[in-house]
């Protein structure tokens, strides 16, 4: 079956339309290259959208050729300038609505409201996540992911040293402090490769010192964000970093290297999110890893990434999956 550009669009689940210069680029066999810029994706990520993706949707037709180009975390600066010169990717990924308005305002990236309406995105996507892409009254891109934060922890570790799971404050800095007596890192984390994990360890203090609610209010323009629940979160943060609570290496060390830290007992813990679950470079597959929620209740923060689309490749479409390999039986307690 050939299928249009703009059906390749509907498609592909977290995607929008980055504006750049109208363009016929073709491949050896004559059909047209379609170009994805994707941010951070490790061997596993890269070779699951080749497979499930690029491939599937190759194989699909013969008019379009979909090519995958991960960009890393500099993905975003290199659109920027992309998008400038006029020659920036059909489709890419962006770290999420901060990042999104910016393009949007520019004028560089395309509204995606009559695609939603023709292929009936608003009864296939959640609503909540779905807002978080509109902008101006406008739908400019589709959220890639529903994620939360998690905390995550050597079972092995804490069961020589009669640790428990931690259910509150007090119980956490406990650990925390008993690891570090025992030149044990309390949390593996670094930000080396990503500064977003600032927003991760952010995420976890604001919900669970300033709270959800106070967290809503402040979304919503009812609580400022230098308002006394958000400063106790801040400091707290603080406090944390000076008392060697993540390590001496927090910003030399990459996401991959301060996860392993807990795989390897070096590191009792860390604030992580379910994108760990299917990542074999984190060693998710050892059995002596576990983890818990660490939130004060259920909730999941809207996507960190989403994908835009240029005016070149509004006819396009391919499935796209994504595959969650789950390690631990999850355990139900709260911090």
């Amino acid at each position: 079956m050939t299928m249009t550009r703009r059906q390749l669009v509907a498609a592909i689940p977290a995607a929008a339309l980055a504006v750049s210069l109208p363009r016929d680029v073709r491949a050896e066999d004559g059909r047209k290259v379609v170009t994805f810029w994707f941010g951070q994706a490790n061997s596993d990520g890269q070779a699951a959208l080749r497979n499930d993706l690029v491939e599937a949707f190759n194989a699909s037709q013969d008019k379009y050729l979909l090519q995958l180009e991960v960009k890393g975390a500099a993905v975003n600066n290199l659109l920027k300038v992309a998008l400038v010169a006029g020659n920036g990717p059909d489709i890419v990924q962006t770290a999420g609505p901060a990042y999104l308005t910016a393009i949007a305002n520019a004028g560089q990236v395309l509204p995606l409201d009559d695609f939603a309406e023709k292929y009936k995105w608003k009864d296939r996507f959640l609503a909540p996540l779905l807002n978080t892409s509109v902008y101006g009254g406008k739908l400019y891109a589709l959220p890639r992911d529903y994620e939360s934060m998690h905390l995550f922890y050597n079972k092995e570790l804490f069961k020589q040293n009669g640790w428990k799971q931690p259910t509150n404050r007090q119980e956490m800095e406990a650990i925390a402090d008993a690891a570090l007596a025992k030149g044990i890192i309390p949390f593996g984390a670094g930000n080396a490769d990503w500064k977003g994990v600032n927003e991760w360890l952010m995420t976890v203090f604001f919900n669970n010192v300033a709270g959800p609610d106070n967290v809503r209010k402040a979304l919503a323009g009812e609580l400022p964000w230098t308002a006394p629940p958000f400063i106790e979160a801040v400091e707290l943060s603080k406090a944390w970093y000076n008392k060697g609570y993540f390590g001496k290496n927090y910003f030399s060390l990459t996401i991959e290297q301060s996860f392993l830290q807990v795989v390897n007992a070096k590191a009792a813990m860390a604030f992580s999110g379910t994108w760990s679950f299917g990542t074999k470079s984190y060693g998710m597959s050892k059995p002596d890893t576990g983890w818990t929620s660490c939130r004060r209740r259920p909730s999941a923060r809207p996507s960190r990434d989403h994908w835009s689309i240029s005016p070149a490749a509004r006819r396009c479409r391919s499935p796209r999956t994504r595959r969650m390999r789950k390690v631990q039986p999850p355990c139900s307690s709260s911090c």
